[in-house]
């Protein structure tokens, strides 16, 4: 062991931690791992990740964020710590993709997990103009 903080990694392809609302499409190429889940704009849609059992902490939430052809200009996304929700919009605009990937890990932000808390992020299609990709989501424990 290396010391390093925890990492909890929620996939779009774990069926048990990942619970869709509305309709979204499983979409190849250009995500973490083979596949990412898509919605439509103005579909009324979202998508929740949560993660199996974790401890009580502060976390840094980041989600993988796929800049894919038809991609919305803006994504908003709820964070919860299992007790309150916040908002963030991450700008398309502001996602600069480095190398041969189509993707970024992005920062989202803090997420202070109480004792007991269900912590989730959430995908919503809500103010959306072009696709949102849902991919993957890290919780990785502050030292």
């Amino acid at each position: 062991a290396d010391n390093s903080p925890a990492e909890i990694l929620v996939d779009d392809q774990d069926k048990a931690r990942v619970l869709p609302r509305g309709n979204w499409k499983t979409v190849k190429g250009g995500a973490y791992g083979p596949t990412a889940l898509e919605a439509q704009p103005g579909s009324d849609a979202s998508l929740r990740f949560t993660p199996a059992a974790i401890e009580k902490g502060t976390y840094d939430v980041y989600v993988y964020f796929s800049v894919l052809p038809g991609v919305s200009d803006q994504v908003n996304i709820r964070i919860s710590d299992g007790r309150e929700v916040t908002l963030h919009t991450i700008r398309k605009a502001d996602i600069i993709i480095e190398g041969q990937t189509r993707g970024k890990w992005h920062l989202l932000g803090p997420a202070a997990v109480k004792k007991g808390g269900v912590p989730y992020v959430e995908y919503t299609t809500e103010g959306a103009n072009g696709r949102i990709i849902a991919d993957a989501v890290i919780w990785k424990a502050k030292m």
